[in-house]
């Protein structure tokens, strides 16, 4: 009977590889130096050195098995350029919800499942019992329970000295020689469950946008929750492609009816879905008691959340196990994403590179922009005089003066927007101003049809901030609120705002006896606009100086 063969299974993302997100790219490939040194002391052990690992980029349309196949040679030519090999490599293409029916498959080679390990052991003649991963040997029974490497370290890896377990125990019972990886706090993700809280309103969810995008593009597999208040904000969020489930929780509905019986049943079912959802750690982005109470109540037991000194809270510091030091005196998007840090992701990527809003579009919200879009022969600018507070409204005459003035001097319609309880304002604009429109959308219909705008003007609010997401050039008028903190993000866009006012540094205030900050004559926004589309002019004659030279 032919001898049984042992062997170390290793994952590849951040183990021998540097973590990327998905790999869409040769480029992208970067092997680790300690990870050849590892393998070839595996190699020259006599153990079969095979990594197992999970991309589901396949099934969600990101790369394809033959480009997956290239970058398995390219990791190999790496490997046998500094003495080392893998003996093979299996991947699983599959994901139980996303992608095309051939690959969306509750499969059972999707790691933690064990189907690798079996198909390696059949193929190769492995003696499970006697092979390793990370934690402890392999066993038949036990195989599906961790597909964790014996080389974790990396981007997902997780090392503590005199712990028994990680390479340090493989190498002593391997008989290899010593190897020293690289430490340091972080952990393996690939099973676990991450909880985000952003309550609301609709610019906060908006600023996080970036950070959740970051999160699924270094951790592809996580399964990721979001818990949110029930509105606007929800419906912003749902069908996000970086998201596997959304919570939507009626807060405010809870507090108008506290003492009624029915709505103590609803916020027992809302605890009861938050624990059902068995999350391994939670990433608190408000920084408010009622934010830092959900992760609690939820019993998650990895709760961070932005140091004290950041929180909006600081007495809700006490709910959270861990604080993350954060920039809070700069922009609120660079701060959320620094709250990643913790997961050892990397925050201080340059800016240029831009951010990422996901945002699920249906093709009902481009249609309707394309209709507009149409009517107007693509010129026209968003005008939103809403504010939410009365301390951040700009009076709607000024905005009619400022359609027309679109209107004579560039040929560009204005679309008057509005939320709920706003509609007089915009009819106020629109009655002053033949050359502006007042219309009615969605969320998402905004959105898509902020891609497509001239200019959009308006204050601090979640439409300013949608249409800065969707890069629209703003020109936003700023008030009792920090333009430095919440304002557009991009160097190209304009704030306008008064540096006379003491009043100003940390106001917030949401009434005003006087509201002097918001009495910014139309003169001054309008050489802001001239700026803006002068900017903008620039850099479409740019662009299309790059392409016709291509």
């Amino acid at each position: 009977m032919r001898e049984k063969r042992k062997a170390i299974f290793i994952d590849r993302d951040g183990t021998i590889n540097e973590e990327v997100g998905y790999i869409t790219d040769p480029s992208q490939v970067r092997v680790y130096d300690f990870a050849v040194d590892a393998i070839r002391s595996i190699n020259d052990a006599g153990f079969l050195a095979i990594a197992v690992t999970n991309q589901a980029g396949i099934a969600r349309g990101v790369f394809t098995e033959d480009f997956l196949s290239e970058i398995h040679l390219l990791i190999n030519d790496t490997l046998r350029s500094g003495g080392a090999r893998l003996d093979a490599i299996y991947f699983c293409p599959h994901h139980p919800r996303d992608g095309s029916q051939s690959y969306r498959i509750d499969c059972d080679c999707r790691k933690p499942l064990p189907g690798m390990l079996l198909r390696a052991a059949e193929d190769f003649n492995i003696d499970l019992a006697g092979s390793y991963n990370d934690r402890r040997p392999v066993s038949r029974r036990r195989s599906g329970s961790s597909c964790r490497s014996a080389l974790r370290t990396g981007q997902n890896g997780l090392w503590s000295r005199g712990t028994g377990h990680g390479i340090d125990s493989v190498v002593a019972q391997t008989g290899t020689h010593s190897i020293e990886p690289a430490r340091g706090n972080k952990v393996d993700f690939i099973d676990m469950r991450i909880l985000i809280v952003r309550l609301g309103a609709i610019g906060d969810v908006v600023h996080t946008l970036p950070a959740l995008a970051r999160l699924r593009g270094a951790l592809p597999e996580t399964h990721i929750t979001w818990a949110v208040e029930r509105g606007g904000a929800a419906k912003l969020l749902k069908g996000n492609p970086c998201l596997d489930d959304l919570i939507e929780m009626d807060m405010r509905g809870w507090r108008k009816r506290f003492g009624q019986p029915a709505t103590w049943s609803e916020i027992a079912a809302s605890v009861r879905r938050l624990r059902n959802g068995r999350f391994d750690l939670s990433l608190d982005f408000q920084g408010l008691f009622k934010s830092a109470m959900i992760p609690w109540l939820a019993g998650v037991p990895r709760r961070i959340g932005f140091e004290k000194s950041a929180l909006r809270e600081p007495a809700s510091a006490f709910l959270l196990t861990e604080g993350v030091a954060v920039e809070d005196n700069d922009h609120i998007i660079k701060k959320n994403v620094q709250l990643l840090a913790s997961l050892g992701i990397q925050t201080d990527e340059p800016e240029a590179k831009g951010y990422e809003f996901p945002i699920g579009i249906d093709k009902e919200d481009l249609d309707f922009a394309g209709e507009i879009d149409r009517r107007y022969n693509g010129s026209y600018a968003i005008l939103n005089p809403g504010g939410g507070w009365p301390t951040k409204l700009w009076a709607p005459r000024e905005f009619a003066e400022i359609a027309g003035r679109l209107w004579r001097n560039f040929g560009i319609h204005s679309l008057v927007t509005y939320g709920p309880g706003e509609e007089n304002l915009a009819w106020e604009v629109e009655s002053q101003a033949p050359s502006a429109t007042m219309i009615d959308s969605t969320l998402k219909q905004f959105f898509a049809l902020s891609k497509g705008a001239k200019l959009f003007i308006g204050g601090d609010t979640g439409p300013m901030h949608l249409a800065a997401a969707a890069g629209a050039p703003v020109v936003a008028i700023f008030g009792p609120t920090s333009a430095r903190r919440n304002g557009p993000f991009r160097e190209d866009d304009v704030v306008i705002e008064r540096f006379d006012l003491d009043c100003r540094t940390d106001c917030y205030r949401r009434s005003c006896s006087h509201t002097s900050c918001m009495k910014i004559p139309a003169e001054t926004v309008w050489q802001g606009i001239v700026r803006r589309l002068e900017i903008a002019k620039q850099v479409e004659e740019k662009r299309s100086f790059s392409i016709e030279q291509i």
